[in-house]
């Protein structure tokens, strides 16, 4: 199968390849260079669910613990499905179905995260204000979900059309869980509050006063008299809930798909270059990657808006 004779190959704004030689040709190519990362990858992962899985089951008092550690031995299980998949599926069959293959797995996994995420992070608190500053840290950083999105799009190994469908509905699931993640984790909270607070500083010194006046009472934290204490729990909640949807917003959803935006062009470029074609017809820029962006931008807004 050759392209290199074709008058005209166009890169379209989800970078498919207008010929469809071409695009069969690269998602080849893109499996084959592909493949030893995508092993990597679920092995990986599934070792990480393991070892949560393993210390959940030892640990476990309740049945609903033993129930979400047998749930997470399953994503244990799935999670390989991927890594062996060309071994089972002839390879033309494969090249069809893997980004199906890799798309269902990912979203599976996502949401075993969501259901059993009170059992991987216990509560140890009373409040946010008596959360532990380390396990706060981890949570944030490991719990909020924007690792697993950047691990499950970056080394998800999808293209990009494909990818970016993923990630946006991973960031959906992820966003109908903050509510009740961030009404549970007080340790989330804390950490929000932490990047709250250095936020608020940074735009105190580098904001003049009269442009921050509007948001003072958006930056503001309540007093912390008796009187006020459930004010003060609505007002960690929300603004976990607040910077959990930015946050996976902008990490977990609009720097992975430009990197992949990026990346992918260019590796196309040199997939013309190396059959041939010097130049395609049309190359997208980051300009057209807006068009995928703004849409998700807005809709993830205006979910913001009614959580407030």
């Amino acid at each position: 199968m050759s392209f290199s004779s074709e008058p005209k190959i166009e890169l379209q704004n989800d970078l498919k390849f207008s010929s469809e030689n071409a695009e069969v040709m690269f998602r080849e190519f893109h499996m084959a260079t592909q493949r030893n990362m995508d092993i990597q990858f679920h092995f990986a992962r599934a070792a990480a669910w393991l070892a949560i899985a393993v210390r959940m089951f030892i640990h476990s008092t309740l049945y609903k613990h033993y129930v979400s550690s047998i749930i997470i031995f399953l994503g244990v299980i799935t999670t390989l499905i991927p890594a062996v998949a060309h071994k089972l599926i002839p390879p033309d069959r494969y090249v069809r179905y893997r980004p199906f293959v890799i798309f269902v797995d990912n979203v599976l996994q996502v949401a075993l995260g969501c259901y059993t995420h009170e059992d991987i992070y216990p509560v140890s608190a009373s409040s946010w204000s008596t959360a532990s500053p380390f396990k706060a840290l981890a949570v944030t950083v490991t719990g909020n979900g924007n690792a697993w999105l950047n691990m499950s799009g970056l080394l998800g190994c999808l293209p990009f059309r494909f990818a970016v469908i993923q990630q946006a509905i991973l960031v959906v699931i992820m966003l109908l869980t903050s509510r009740p993640i961030c009404q549970r984790s007080f340790e989330l909270q804390k950490g929000h509050i932490s990047v709250h607070r250095a936020l608020a500083r940074a735009l105190h010194r580098l904001v003049p006063s009269p442009i921050l006046s509007p948001l003072k009472s958006l930056l503001a934290s309540p007093s912390r008299g008796l009187a006020s204490a459930m004010s003060d729990a609505a007002w960690a909640e929300t603004l976990c809930v607040v910077y959990q949807s930015i946050s996976l917003l902008l990490l977990g959803f609009i720097v992975p798909t430009f990197i992949l935006y990026r990346s992918e062009t260019m590796s196309r470029l040199k997939f013309l270059k190396a059959h041939g074609v010097q130049h395609p017809a049309t190359v997208p820029t980051a300009i057209e990657y807006l068009g995928f962006a703004i849409p998700a931008t807005a809709c993830i807004y205006l979910y913001i808006i009614t959580l407030i």
